[in-house]
């Protein structure tokens, strides 16, 4: 149980690291989002 709770309490810059990963996922699908209309509407 000690182990697993080791785990979970993650490194505050691990999950600050992958905060930042996943905004940067949402900024490209929404880029990607936006260039698909864009090329659409031509």
């Amino acid at each position: 149980a000690k182990q697993l709770a080791e785990l979970l309490d993650e490194d505050p810059a691990l999950m600050n690291r992958r905060q930042q990963c996943a905004k940067r996922l949402e900024l490209y699908k929404s880029a990607r989002d936006e260039i698909d209309s864009v090329s659409w509407s031509r």
